[in-house]
């Protein structure tokens, strides 16, 4: 629902907006009452004091049996959902195993700790939120982690080094864990208009990058033969880099040429492609190959749709834009 209201000027300097009386019932509210407000963007989110402070408890029951990847997928959806407290319940002792296995799956998730266990309960506790990292502070260190990720990728392919493959595929859990948090914080606004829909859509975006640059190792140490047409593929990758990078930084400005001189890249990219694909067929190389050529391809044309993203996140907080 869209409530229009009017600014008043009160005092000859202060602004004033009168407060739809039903969400004042609603969230019992009254004279003196404290209400929040943040700033979005160019966006103002205004949200009850009541229900800021009000604690969020839930609770989750398992058993020692319990699917290992079931708890994981279940922990995740919770802490979506956005909980203070969170107290896992099993009507038996819960053995070591079991406990190591939600510690681990509580280190996964940002800004969770384990804060009280007794024979049959761990109890979880939310300690971060919008208020102490902002979703913008949360987005960029995300951009961060892939950037490198996909740069010790091409280190990786330059130096035919496993080490450095073999890193870049465990830096993943980090990736799902800002995106994780995101996704989490996101949902808390998710009836206000907001720009977090758009570190929300970039975070997927990101994770599926990250993921790529993961696929690419794991299809790199899955092959013993090395190529003629991996210097091909490191030019591609190096293409890729170059593009998410300049999509990741116009992501924050305001910069509609590049973003656009960025999209049209999209034509570069399927060129190489093509070219190597080629090449490829002329010399009959393995099927592998034409893995990491997909994979690596997904790299640039996801940073072509960052930039249309950036574009996106502009017409949104922007009355008039030029082209």
């Amino acid at each position: 629902m869209v409530d229009i209201r009017k600014i008043q000027v009160t005092g000859g300097s202060t602004y004033i907006i009168s407060l739809p009386h039903t969400w004042i019932e609603n969230n019992g509210l009254g004279k003196g009452s404290q209400v929040f407000i943040s700033e979005q963007g160019k966006n103002l989110e205004l949200s009850s004091a009541n229900i800021s402070s009000r604690e969020r408890v839930k609770s989750m029951n398992i058993s020692n049996s319990s699917d290992r990847a079931k708890i994981q997928r279940a922990l995740v959806s919770l802490y979506i959902s956005n909980f203070d407290i969170l107290t896992i319940r099993s009507r038996e002792y819960l053995d070591q195993p079991s406990r190591d296995f939600i510690s681990t799956v509580a280190r996964s998730l940002m800004g969770t700790e384990i804060v009280e266990e007794t024979a049959n309960t761990i109890v979880l506790q939310n300690v971060l939120n919008g208020e102490t990292f902002s979703m913008e502070n949360a987005i960029r260190r995300m951009i961060l982690v892939v950037d490198t990720m996909v740069q010790d990728t091409l280190k990786g392919l330059q130096e035919s080094s496993a080490e450095l493959m073999g890193n870049v595929i465990r830096r993943d859990d980090d990736v799902d864990r800002y995106h994780w948090y995101i996704y989490r914080e996101t949902m808390e606004t998710r009836n206000v208009a907001s720009e977090k829909i758009f570190y929300f859509t970039l975070s997927r975006i990101l994770e599926r990058i990250a993921d790529h640059a993961v696929n690419i190792c794991s299809i790199f140490l899955g092959r013993s033969i090395r190529s003629e047409i991996d210097k091909n593929l490191i030019s591609l990758l190096r293409t890729a880099l170059d593009m998410f990078q300049k999509s990741t930084k116009i992501f924050f400005s305001d910069d509609i040429d590049s973003m656009n001189d960025l999209v049209e890249m999209k034509e570069l990219v399927r060129n190489q492609v093509k070219s190597i694909s080629d090449e490829l067929l002329k010399k009959r190389e393995s099927g592998f190959i034409s893995l990491e050529i997909e994979e690596i391809s997904r790299i640039a044309l996801y940073s072509t749709d960052i930039a249309e993203l950036a574009m996106d996140r502009i017409s949104f907080s922007s009355e008039t834009i030029s082209v």
